[in-house]
């Protein structure tokens, strides 16, 4: 399995708000060489033996593309000469979901002289003919079946033991061969359809037809069928050899779901691969969900919480593109908090802080992300009145006396005081005089 960065990112698509939360945990930036569009290839040597391994879809991933080519057909041992069919390139895009386990299948070309190729491709009875070439593709399920095949690439059918028994490419036929010295015709395999399998060879005797994701076995020296959706139908015997038709492929033909069809060109591998494509920092790609949700430490509601001036607050956010940069503000006054990067796993966390002038009232702190193709995200909070200076402290105690009437009885205290004190200072000054 090869892992190689794309340069182009896949289409982007509009997608909803992304779901937040305020948490009191912390997410650090991904590094950039993280964050690289990826194609994750797997050849023959990524698979077991049956032609089959598994992957699992990374984090934060809904969206990917898939490109599969099917394997060649086989040659033929004894009387070599006739090309072998080659194998189709298909890709198709789907959604996935983070954590499951896909079965990913690789088509190895047939073997010269029989047996078919993995995983399907049909063999020759006896010794000589080549084998059929094996599927590639994507399944959801753990045993692949036309109910969970995401993408099947048809493999080719095999030459049979004959100069001009030719096979057939994925999804053609295999071609009839005439013997001059019988005289004699021998029909070719024939190709499987989106609806069912490619019938045998005619001739003296009949070869096998295909079936799901399985190409027929020929008669004595012919070629074995390409395996596909549906395979192609084994060669026969006729005096001489006939080739094996090719499978066919999935997205069905017309289908939108197939984005591109071809069959491989000669100087291609002749063993099949599969290439998963997506990039981490597309929100076409990603797991970008419709819900916002917020809610504080104490388990209150963002929306609406009453916070004061100088308060800090907390968002957390999920399920948004990996690399992603948010920038969060405060509305009336508008006022810049900072900016945030989503991280690999699609998460992130912003302390704000709400800032001293903010006036009481209606307020919304605003998430605005980057991409074009991304939603701005608001929420309400409501700041608190503050007191004026001076009249904050405990009250006392109300005992039916006016604020007037404790002033005034204070000021005559205070003359009454004065007054004391200056009669005690004459009457000291004349004591001393007589004296």
């Amino acid at each position: 399995m090869t892992l190689v960065p794309r340069a182009t990112a896949a289409t982007s698509a509009t997608i909803g708000l992304a779901a937040l939360a305020l948490v009191m945990t912390s997410v650090a930036p991904a590094a950039a060489a993280d964050l690289a569009p990826v194609d994750e290839r797997f050849d023959v040597a990524d698979v077991a033996s049956n032609g089959f391994t598994t992957w699992t879809v990374p984090t934060n991933i809904c969206s990917i593309d898939v490109t599969a080519a099917g394997g060649n057909g086989g040659a033929a041992t004894e009387r070599p000469g006739a090309s072998r069919g080659l194998g189709a390139i298909i890709a198709t895009r789907t959604t996935v979901t983070p954590g499951d386990v896909l079965t990913v299948a690789v088509g190895a070309r047939g073997v010269d002289g029989r047996p078919g190729g993995e995983p399907g491709g049909g063999t020759s009875y006896f010794q000589g003919g080549g084998g059929g070439g094996g599927w590639s593709g994507l399944a959801t399920g753990a045993v692949p079946s036309h109910a969970n095949v995401v993408i099947v690439a048809g493999a080719g059918g095999a030459a049979g033991n004959w100069m001009t028994a030719h096979g057939g490419n994925a999804g053609a036929n295999a071609p009839d061969v005439y013997y001059e010295w019988g005289p004699a015709w021998v029909g070719g395999g024939k190709a499987g359809t989106d609806t069912q399998g490619g019938a045998g060879g005619t001739g003296a005797l009949t070869g096998w037809p295909g079936t799901a994701l399985a190409g027929g076995t020929a008669q004595s020296t012919g070629g074995g069928g390409g395996a596909g959706y549906f395979g192609g139908g084994g060669g026969t015997v006729n005096y001489v050899q006939s080739g094996g038709g090719g499978g066919s492929s999935f997205p069905l033909t017309g289908s939108a779901d197939r984005l591109s069809f071809s069959i491989k060109q000669v100087t291609d591998p002749d063993n099949g691969w599969v290439v998963i494509s997506f990039d981490p920092t597309d929100a076409a790609d990603t797991c970008m969900t419709p819900v916002t949700s917020a809610s504080g430490p104490n388990g209150e509601p963002l929306a609406g919480q009453t916070v004061g001036p100088g308060d800090t607050f907390e968002l957390e956010g999920s399920d948004w593109p990996a690399g992603e940069v948010l920038t969060f503000s405060f509305e009336t006054p508008s006022t810049a908090l900072g900016t945030v990067t989503v991280g690999l796993d699609g998460t992130f966390t912003f302390t704000g802080l709400v800032p001293n002038d903010a006036t009481p009232g209606a307020h919304r702190v605003v998430l605005t992300p980057t991409s074009a193709t991304l939603a701005t995200v608001r929420y309400d909070v409501t700041v608190a009145e503050v007191a004026a200076p001076g009249v904050d402290g405990p009250e006392l105690a109300d005992t039916g006396v006016s604020r007037d009437t404790v002033l005034t009885t204070a000021v005559a205290a205070v003359a009454l005081l004065l007054a004391a004190g200056a009669l005690a200072g004459a009457r000291h000054r004349r004591g001393t005089a007589a004296r």
